[in-house]
């Protein structure tokens, strides 16, 4: 019995591996690296127990620039106010079990008041080793980690910026145009299906992606502000291109829903050819705006991104006019960016 589950296993197993990316090997390394340097640099200077420096590098070892600046810090701060709350534990008259898990809730209550939710379980750990760890003295465990995990934290952004110094800004700009093309994929099949060649059943699920995937770019953008030069016009800039794919996703979630709407609507009919030319346009121009190619930058290309739409809209309008069917979804009235 077991020589025939074996292959069984063998296989859901062989399923879930996935070939390592370049962008996987790459972080590896670097967050090797990173524990590697940590570790030897507190011991030349000095520093007790710098497997805490070198942890503090892994985790602030992240996929850009801006991001292992915001791992640092809020790893940092966290472990700052874990120590102190620690040490006031300490302090106390009283110790024992019930006193290490009281101070764990009001070092995750401190942690999230002051917005540091995403160091949060590293802070309370950090009380923990000054209040719980056996045989250690509080104040020089306090001390030890106090010291480590800075040094840890900037060996990780040093590394980062040294090796393959990935930032989130550039980063951003090319999930952009990737979400504008998935924009452009899902509006092309939206008429299509409405006008009957294809159908429509996963268009709203490819949709929902597209808009999770670009609420997770506002991360992105507090990331490329902690970078240097992250400020002024080019910090607005991609702020303004962000706000520019929204407005976009909003218009492409109109269609998706005349599209899954359309029923016994006489319009495909009307403008069939219209139509089809409307859509194949408009999926070129989104897939033009990831070409490698200087024609007056990403808000240019998404004008023209926006004249493909109003194309679409252009066809129903004369659809209504010649036979003065119902009113299409209002793309004209939209603000979003015109020509």
């Amino acid at each position: 019995m077991f020589g025939r589950d074996l292959p069984l296993g063998a296989a859901a197993v062989r399923r879930h591996l996935r070939r390592p990316t370049r962008a996987s090997l790459e972080f590896a390394g670097k967050a090797a690296v990173a524990a590697t340097v940590a570790v030897w640099v507190g011991n030349r200077v000095g520093l007790k127990d710098t497997y805490w420096a070198a942890i503090s590098a892994v985790v602030a070892t992240a996929g850009t620039l801006g991001a292992s600046v915001g791992a640092a810090v809020s790893r940092i701060s966290a472990t700052v106010v874990g120590l102190l709350v620690g040490l006031v534990a300490v302090a106390l008259p009283v110790s024992g079990t019930l006193v290490d898990g009281v101070t764990v809730f009001v070092a995750l209550v401190v942690l999230a008041a002051l917005s540091l939710d995403a160091a949060a379980r590293l802070g309370a750990a950090t009380t923990l080793i000054v209040t719980a760890v056996p045989g250690e003295n509080p104040v020089s465990a306090a001390l030890a980690r106090g010291a480590n995990v800075p040094l840890g934290c900037a060996i990780a952004v040093g590394v980062r910026l040294l090796f393959f110094p990935r930032r989130a800004a550039a980063q951003l700009r090319v999930d952009l145009r990737a979400d504008v093309q998935g924009a452009g994929e899902v509006a092309h099949s939206a008429l299509l299906a409405y006008l009957g060649a294809t159908g429509a059943d996963d268009l709203q699920l490819r949709l929902d992606a597209l808009v999770r995937t670009t609420a997770a770019r506002a991360v992105a953008v507090r990331d490329a502000a902690r970078e240097p030069g992250g400020h002024g016009e080019r910090l607005l800039q991609i702020q303004r291109e962000l706000d520019a794919v929204g407005v976009l996703l909003e218009d492409v979630a109109s269609l998706v829903a005349v599209a899954r709407e359309a029923g016994d609507d006489r319009v495909p009919a009307l403008v069939r050819g219209e139509l089809r030319d409307a859509a194949e346009a408009f999926a070129q121009a989104t897939r033009a705006v990831v070409a490698p190619r200087d024609d007056g930058g990403f808000r240019n290309r998404l004008v023209r991104v926006n004249r493909a739409l109003l194309a679409v809209d252009g066809a129903f309008a004369r659809a209504r006019a010649r036979r003065a069917t119902v009113e299409f979804s209002g793309l004209a009235e939209r603000p979003g960016l015109r020509a």
